[in-house]
């Protein structure tokens, strides 16, 4: 009896190692495939968010969803389609229309018409293997990183350059640009004679809103609030806002492109979003 105990305990350990195994093999590469667009529509040098899908549960990607004539995004996930769009013409500086065609206000997007959408995707290209090539796959580089809002990227920097004023207490040279004896220092900016003001912190205004809404005992009263506007998006296009939130940690938000009849929506229930 016992010799059957310890048989059925060993193969229970073997059993338990192979799915750890198995589950920190797979792992890496989930993360892997879900950064692999990050530099499409993050700055770099700030924070990815942590995606967290349901359980049970795995988003579709645009291919799976439907969409039709995507040569590069395919594997992109559907939710993240509208912002990277937003993203490309935010960086352009530039509306939709730039590389989809859009007749009489119907968009055929799928439509490869403009020479455009073509080099769009030789771009995306180019960044996804330049951050993979360059970076170890860290998201550095970015469509806003050479066009900065223009068509096309700025090659030459502006002149004249602006002259920077120098920094103050670090042994430099003195207010007005002089250095000791009242000499002007070589190659330094003189300073502003008239200094702007330090702005108050981020802490002091929000303490201040706090206190003239009536403290935080008038704000831990407030268990529901809604809100419906406009938002203008990057690219100067209007959508319609709406966001249901319930304490402490429930949400319903949605953007309608009405022209488009298109909503993007986003909710959190507390445990997932």
């Amino acid at each position: 009896m016992k010799l059957t105990v310890l048989r059925l305990t060993v193969v229970a350990l073997a059993c338990l190692c192979v799915i750890v195994v198995v589950s920190n093999h797979r792992e890496p590469q989930a993360a892997t495939s879900g950064d692999e667009f990050a530099a499409l529509y993050f700055s770099p040098g700030k924070p990815i968010p942590e995606q967290t899908p349901a359980a049970g549960t795995q988003e579709k990607t645009v291919a799976q969803a439907g969409h039709k004539n995507i040569k590069v995004l395919s594997d992109l996930p559907e939710s993240q389609l509208f912002p990277v769009m937003l993203y490309f013409a935010a960086s352009m500086g530039r509306n939709c229309d730039i590389c989809h065609v859009n007749n009489n206000g119907q968009w055929d997007f799928p439509a490869d018409t403009k020479p455009e959408k073509n080099t769009a995707r030789q771009m995306i290209k180019m960044v996804l293997e330049t951050n993979k090539n360059f970076f170890k796959g860290n998201t550095e580089v970015g469509c806003y990183t050479c066009h900065r809002g223009r068509n096309n990227p700025q090659g030459v920097p502006t002149l004249p350059l602006p002259i920077p004023s120098p920094a103050a207490n670090q042994g430099g040279p003195r207010p007005g640009g002089a250095g000791p004896g009242g000499a002007q220092t070589p190659g330094q900016g003189q300073a502003s004679p008239s200094p702007r003001p330090s702005p108050p912190s981020a802490d002091e205004i929000i303490n201040k809103y706090i206190a003239a809404i009536g403290g935080q005992a008038a704000i831990d009263k407030i268990k529901t609030r809604t809100m419906k506007g406009s938002w203008v998006a990057a690219n100067s296009q209007t959508l319609i806002y709406e966001i249901d939130q319930m304490a402490p940690d429930k949400a319903y938000e949605s953007f309608t492109l009405a022209s488009q009849r298109v909503t993007t929506e986003r909710v959190l229930n507390g445990d997932i979003g």
